[in-house]
């Protein structure tokens, strides 16, 4: 395995979150956790360890911008490039352009 994912999702009704992780290159799910934290991330890498992977092959690492994942990541996968997933991305560019339009709104005369 060279490109790995980690992420969170929720069930639909009670917000219970879990971690993912994922083999980008076959597109499968590996491993799944109640937990997210950084400890999640290094359970998954010596998950990973134990069923004949190594976390120093992972080249590439596309994640979310939870801080718990973020210093997990750079912890056990130290060889791996960083990427952020698009959801985070959109969200915060999106908040930006919000507050830019707010603070435009507030010194625009309208007729």
């Amino acid at each position: 395995m060279k490109r790995a994912a980690v992420g969170d999702t929720s069930s639909r009704y009670w917000r219970n979150y879990i971690g993912l992780f994922f083999d980008l290159d076959v597109r499968r799910l590996l491993y799944g956790s109640e937990e997210r934290d950084q400890c999640t991330v290094s359970v998954f890498a010596a998950d990973m360890s134990g069923h004949g992977g190594d976390p120093d092959q992972i080249k590439q690492v596309c994640r979310d911008m939870r801080a718990a994942y973020i210093h997990g990541v750079s912890d056990c996968f130290p060889n791996a490039e960083i990427s952020f997933d698009r959801f985070d991305i959109m969200k915060i560019g999106n908040h930006a352009v919000d507050q830019v339009r707010r603070e435009e709104a507030k010194t625009t005369d309208v007729c």
